[in-house]
C-alpha cells in the first residue's frame, strides 16, 4: 500500500470554509488528490466558483461551491441541506474562514496596532474567525455525531502561539513600545537583545520581551538561542 493510499479520502466529502482563499483552495486541492470531494463555502461566491472549478480541472474530482456566511447560523444550515442533498454525506469540516485585510503598498497600518485597533474590528474578527467556527461546528458536528462521527480541523495562525515582530510597525520619532530585559542590563549600557542582533550586535543567554501588540504579543516571552548577526527569532508569548 502507497502513502497516499494509506490516507485515502476517497469519496468523503469536505466542507472547507473560506474556500476561495489561498489557503482555502490549497486544503481543497489536497482533498482532491487524496480522492475527496471539496466543498467550497466562501463569501465571495465568484472566487469558491473559480476555486472549485479549478481543482475540478485539475484533479477529475467532483466539487461544489456555495456562498455562505459563516455567521449566519440560518445560511450555515441551508447550505449544508444543499450539500447532503447532492452528495449525501459529509466526513469533514475544514474552520478555514477568516478575516484578511489587505495593506496596500505604503498604506495606513496604524490600525494594525493593539491601542488602535477598532472595536467594529475585533468584532468583525470574532464573528468570522471563532464564533463562525462554533456554528459550523455546530451544525455540521451535529449531523457528524448522528451519522458515526467524522473530523473537524480549526485552522489558526502562528501568531497565536509566536510573537510577532513589533518592530516592522515601528515610526520614526515615536517612543519605543517595548520593554526589553536582559540580565545584567543596567542603565546607560548598550542593549544586546532582539534590537540589537538584528542590527548587527550577538548575544547568548535568555532574554525576555514584554510589550503590547496583535498577534497575543502581550506578555512576558524567552528566548534563549543565540541570534547571530541579521537573525531575528519571535518568542512565544502567553
Amino acid at each position: 500500500m502507497s502513502v497516499l493510499e494509506s490516507f485515502s479520502l476517497t469519496d468523503k466529502v469536505a466542507i472547507i470554509t473560506g474556500g476561495g482563499g489561498l489557503l482555502g483552495a490549497k486544503h481543497g486541492e489536497a482533498i482532491a488528490e487524496a480522492g475527496g470531494i471539496p466543498v467550497l463555502w466562501d463569501i465571495n461566491l465568484d472566487l469558491a466558483e473559480e476555486k472549485a472549478a479549478a481543482i475540478a480541472t485539475a484533479t477529475g474530482r467532483p466539487t461544489m461551491a456555495q456562498k455562505v456566511d459563516i455567521t449566519d447560523p440560518t445560511a450555515i444550515s441551508e447550505a449544508f441541506t444543499a450539500v447532503l442533498k447532492q452528495f449525501g454525506r459529509c466526513d469533514i469540516l475544514i474552520n478555514n474562514a477568516a478575516n484578511d485585510p489587505k495593506v496596500k503598498p505604503g498604506g495606513d497600518t496604524s490600525w494594525s496596532r493593539l491601542e488602535n485597533f477598532a472595536l467594529a474590528m475585533w468584532d468583525k474578527d470574532m464573528a468570522v474567525g471563532l464564533t463562525g467556527a462554533f456554528l459550523c461546528a455546530q451544525v455540521i458536528g451535529t449531523h457528524m455525531a448522528a451519522h458515526g462521527g467524522g473530523v473537524i480541523l480549526n485552522v489558526s495562525s502562528d501568531l497565536g502561539v509566536i510573537s510577532p515582530d513589533q518592530r516592522l510597525n515601528r515610526k520614526p520619532g515615536l517612543p519605543d513600545d517595548r520593554l526589553e530585559l536582559r540580565a545584567g542590563d543596567r542603565p546607560g549600557r548598550p542593549r544586546q537583545g532582539v534590537r540589537g542582533a538584528a542590527e548587527g550586535g550577538r548575544r547568548a543567554g535568555p532574554a525576555v520581551h514584554a510589550g503590547v501588540g496583535p498577534g497575543g504579543d502581550q506578555g512576558p516571552c524567552e528566548e534563549d538561542s543565540e541570534l547571530d548577526q541579521g537573525q531575528v527569532r519571535h518568542g512565544w508569548a502567553a
